[in-house]
């Protein structure tokens, strides 16, 4: 089957609030809406790489969407579709992943319903978990003490499975504790984003424990890269594995203790079926995975929340409702209810395109 064509709509928009993206704070949010058409349906997608912090650049998102417009492409409905997705994208470079994470969420979304399959099928075809529901983690970024308490609070009372907060280097401390005071038996993690310095990350992992906080993500850059005795608290790959070096340690580093587990961020990692590759590694090792966004668009979330059905395993997931969707077009996901995600018999990922 020919795709009958390829819209690419820019979206851009100030968010109602900063949002902590890695290191940096940002106010604003870009990206693409595609959407891929063929036989009278339209299947949609997303790529928004952030700034400082993505791989790729807008640039490169650009011309490779440009690129990928301008030849034929054939989707071949007989092989599985791993197999008809990656001779798709095969001109798109692994080193561009919010480009092949767009496009390929888009191609998911078509063959979804033109095989009248749930997303999460087409991913990992005997699924892994049979649970109805998934529990989501609400992500707690106010920096006024007595406010982070409250959206904490309103965050658990709307279902979330749990709080993260993220801290910048020893700063962001007094946030949990209260939180640890006042919500005595709710799961909470941290996440460093690379910025506690190496000296410091002991300590810092210590302290966690004594909070009991559930896992850590990415304290320290260094920290990832060299072995380590087993942590105090269980530490999870995230932003660490944007290079290939790193994603190829990474069984390595859950086996002998050093890493507990890995963030999959399909718009980083080059897209679902990479996720569901590096999972299967994760796991092998003895580690587990839990799946996150990039303040991305409701497109890509819904795409991230059928990773996750298709995934299962014990962990809530990073896809609560955060400041980067009300800049883009109204869509709602089959996959995701509020702080939960549904398993669900639906064809493609949402709301559908009219012709």
């Amino acid at each position: 089957m020919r795709l009958e064509r390829v819209e690419l709509e820019t979206v851009r928009g100030r968010l109602s609030r900063k949002a902590a993206a890695g290191r940096r704070r940002i106010w604003e949010r870009s990206g693409i809406r595609i959407r891929l058409w063929a036989d009278g349906r339209a299947g949609q997608g997303e790529a928004a790489p952030l700034p400082g912090y993505s791989p790729d650049t807008w640039d490169d998102v650009c011309a490779a969407l440009a690129a990928f417009s301008s030849v034929e492409c054939r989707l071949d409905l007989s092989v599985t579709a791993e197999a008809c997705v990656n001779e798709a994208l095969r001109d798109v470079p692994l080193e561009l992943p919010s480009a092949r994470f767009g496009l390929e969420t888009a191609l998911l979304d078509l063959l979804s319903c033109l095989r009248s399959e749930p997303v999460h099928h087409l991913l990992v075809p005997a699924t892994v978990d049979e649970s109805a529901w998934l529990g989501v983690v609400g992500l707690v970024d106010a920096e006024d003490p007595a406010q982070a308490l409250t959206e904490a609070r309103r965050a658990l009372e709307l279902g979330a499975a749990g709080l993260k907060y993220k801290l910048a280097g020893d700063r962001g401390w007094a946030h949990v504790e209260a939180a640890r005071r006042a919500l005595v038996s709710a799961p909470i993690r941290l996440d460093f984003n690379q910025s506690l310095p190496p000296e410091s990350v002991a300590e810092a992992l210590s302290r966690a424990a004594d909070l009991d906080v559930e896992l850590v993500e990415e304290p320290s850059a260094v920290s990832m890269k060299e072995a380590s005795s087993r942590p105090a608290c269980p530490v999870f790959a995230d932003e660490s594995l944007r290079v290939e070096s790193s994603r190829q340690a990474l069984p390595g580093r859950i086996a002998d203790g050093a890493l507990a587990g890995a963030v999959l961020k399909p718009a980083l990692l080059g897209g679902l079926f990479a996720c569901v590759e590096l999972a299967r590694q994760v796991r092998e090792a003895g580690g587990d995975v839990f799946v996150s966004h990039l303040f991305d668009g409701p497109v890509a979330r819904a795409a991230t929340a059928e990773l996750a059905l298709a995934l299962g395993g014990p962990l809530a997931h990073g896809l609560a409702p955060h400041v980067g969707l009300p800049i883009w077009p109204a869509f709602e996901p089959h996959a995701i209810d509020g702080y939960q995600l549904r398993r669900h018999e639906h064809p493609g990922l949402g709301t559908p395109v009219k012709p």
